[in-house]
């Protein structure tokens, strides 16, 4: 793991490699963290737990093939949403229902103005709706039931996560800032560290006597 984030660091700062290393660094890291919490599902806290945990990342999976090798943003960007329902449902049960209602109401909208030939604003409003259910999930994550030491390693991860996202955001936004490589750097410099002490959370700890495990 130190290997493919120190190598895609590399490339993206001083541009070294062909252009479609960096992209496959990021997402091998990706899937490390992935496969951890698979691998790790005896380590788990409970099964619950783990089935959560690894159904968001499995949808951050799904989310960064669209984002990092395909134009699709629109599709990308929903599913992103969708894990992060995924990670409230780890941390407050009761936030989804309402989470999820929210979620398919802009997603239709969304869906409407893409069939009917206005899908301009499309991207915006799921960036809203992005950055809103990212915001919840971290104040969640550090308010959720987990044991201390889960909800410190969960709540640091969605920090980093909401770190990574505010420079996806300007990055996007100020496109002609002297800053804008900057930017770019820093959402995996953030995004990866956050996928694994997210990884990290759920399976770095010995399992509950009530996991079955």
């Amino acid at each position: 793991m130190a290997a493919v984030y120190a190598g895609f660091l590399c490339c993206d700062y001083a541009g070294l490699g062909p252009p479609w290393l960096p992209s496959t660094l990021k997402y091998t890291g990706l899937l490390l963290c992935l496969l951890t919490v698979l691998l790790g599902r005896r380590r788990a806290h409970t099964r619950g737990d783990w089935r959560t945990t690894t159904l968001a990342l499995c949808l951050t999976a799904v989310a960064d093939i669209f984002l990092l090798f395909t134009p699709w943003y629109v599709p990308g960007m929903m599913v992103f949403c969708c894990a992060h329902i995924a990670w409230l449902a780890r941390y407050r049960l009761s936030a989804v229902r309402p989470a999820a209602m929210v979620t398919g109401a802009v997603f239709a909208v969304c869906i409407v103005l893409l069939l009917t030939g206005r899908g301009a604003p499309v991207l915006y409003i799921i960036g809203v709706l992005y950055a809103g259910l990212i915001l919840t999930v971290t104040v969640c994550a550090f308010r959720s039931r987990l044991p201390k030491g889960m909800r410190l390693l969960a709540g640091l991860g969605m920090v980093l996560f909401l770190l990574c996202d505010v420079n996806v955001a300007l990055y996007n936004l100020l496109p002609d800032s002297g800053l804008h490589h900057t930017f770019g750097v820093r959402m995996w410099l953030f995004y990866l560290p956050a996928q694994a002490l997210l990884a990290a959370s759920c399976v770095a700890w010995p399992p509950s006597p009530a996991s079955g495990d």
